[in-house]
């Protein structure tokens, strides 16, 4: 699965998700949960707003989807144990980046564009915006 990372960093080789909640774009994420991730879109023209002025590069990498938890499809019923109730990101997400997880990152769907956020370090490599 082709993946796409907006930075305001040029020449980035790799992302690392210790490095999530530094910026200002995603700060608030972080007061949801402090689990370390990185930020993907699954389509680079479906993107938010702050990320289309000209001191902004796009980043590509390829990943396996079967190491993708998808929300959407929900395969082993997640949005009911921690969401249901107590609508507790936070305990999902350390679910999921947790070290007894086969899944090293999660996708999700927003009204505006589909996310994937990765829990570890990945390579990237700087491709040209369309």
């Amino acid at each position: 699965m082709r993946l796409y990372h907006f930075s305001d960093k040029n020449n980035l080789k790799s992302l690392d998700p210790n490095e999530f909640g530094k910026n200002s774009f995603t700060k608030s994420d972080r007061k949801i949960s402090d689990v370390p991730r990185v930020f993907f879109y699954t389509d680079p023209s479906q993107k938010e707003s702050f990320f289309k002025t000209p001191s902004i590069f796009l980043y590509s990498t390829e990943v396996n989807k079967d190491l993708i938890y998808d929300l959407s499809e929900d395969k082993e019923n997640l949005k009911n144990k921690f969401l249901s109730k107590r609508k507790d990101i936070d305990a999902l997400l350390k679910h999921l980046a947790s070290n007894n997880c086969q899944y090293k990152g999660l996708k999700y769907k927003t009204p505006q564009f589909d996310v994937v956020i990765w829990f570890e370090e990945i390579n990237v490599t700087k491709i040209s915006i369309p």
